[in-house]
């Protein structure tokens, strides 16, 4: 018993190296250190580091969805800035219709002013924040059941 006991504290400790991966000395399959382990002790380890996986996944949603968030502002920031300089700077129509071109732009930009100020009262906040992977997870989701609702209804 003692000897089963100590192979098995030393298969853990190399299915310790193979979580750390190749560039640590560990092995590159999560399943190469349980190779020699009975199948309960294998089912039990890689469950372990399935939730292991799991929880540092969500522990980095915030961030992530934080920073494809910001990614997305700065693009859309981008492209408006191209369609005003190409709206506002056509040298081939005349002054009159880029001067008519601004104030619908201006009246369009009340508008979702106005409607990004609705929206932020209703939710309590002005803008998307991840501050854990729970509302994280929620904000995907309901985004995700809405485009697919939106799309079951075009058709």
């Amino acid at each position: 018993q003692q000897q089963q006991q100590q192979q098995q504290d030393q298969q853990q400790q190399q299915g310790g190296q193979a979580a750390s991966g190749p560039a640590e000395g560990g092995s590159a399959s999560p399943t190469a250190a349980v190779q020699g382990t009975d199948p309960d002790d294998r089912a039990t380890l890689l469950e372990m580091r399935r939730k292991q996986a799991e929880e540092a996944l969500d522990d980095a949603l915030p961030a992530i969805l934080q920073t494809v968030w910001a990614a997305v502002v700065m693009d859309i920031d981008g492209t408006m800035k191209e369609v005003g300089r190409k709206l506002f700077k056509d040298k081939s129509v005349p002054w009159q219709i880029r001067l008519r071109r601004a104030q619908a732009v201006a009246k369009l930009s009340e508008i979702f002013a106005e409607e990004g100020i609705k929206a932020a009262s209703a939710q309590g906040d002005a803008a998307p924040t991840f501050q854990n992977a729970e509302a994280a997870k929620a904000m995907l989701q309901e985004a995700l059941m809405g485009s697919v609702v939106e799309k079951k209804n075009k058709n």
